[in-house]
């Protein structure tokens, strides 16, 4: 299977080459992917140095946490972010069966202006929210024709 290309969430510069049922490749500086590159439908972010994140398939929206892959059209994942003083706690769980549980620190800039809300900077409550608010759309935009 050909590699895909996924952009950071936070940092417009960084992408992530990545291998479909393999995992992540390389991260590189958006200025050396190839011009006819396609960045697909998706982002990332890495916490304790794991590359985390979703991109689109013709399976619908596919999770990642390093090498192991999650297919999100199934309504039976569910997804959490417990906020807590300090770190937040993001569980992504398949028929109550956990299947990843992460701590990771609170994003550092939010509402510094109308765009900037913790919902769209922080990529683990984006996911929450898109998938417990807007799951349709949210599978139907990440599934490839």
């Amino acid at each position: 299977m050909n590699n895909i290309f996924i952009q950071h969430h936070d940092i417009h510069a960084l992408i992530l080459e990545y291998q479909p049922g393999v995992g992540p490749v390389d991260q590189v500086a958006r200025e050396y992917i190839p011009m006819s590159a396609e960045i697909d439908r998706g982002f990332y972010v890495e916490v304790n140095e794991i590359f985390i994140g979703v991109f689109a398939s013709k399976k619908g929206p596919v999770f990642f946490y390093d090498t192991r892959e999650f297919f999100l059209a199934d309504a039976k994942y569910k997804v959490k972010v417990e906020r807590q003083a300090g770190e937040y706690i993001f569980t992504l769980k398949y028929n109550e069966k956990v299947c990843v549980n992460l701590k990771y620190p609170p994003v550092k800039y939010k509402n510094y202006d109308n765009w900037s809300d913790e919902d769209m900077v922080d990529f683990f409550l984006w996911l929450e929210k898109s998938l417990n608010l807007h799951r349709e759309r949210f599978v139907k935009y990440r599934t490839l024709e």
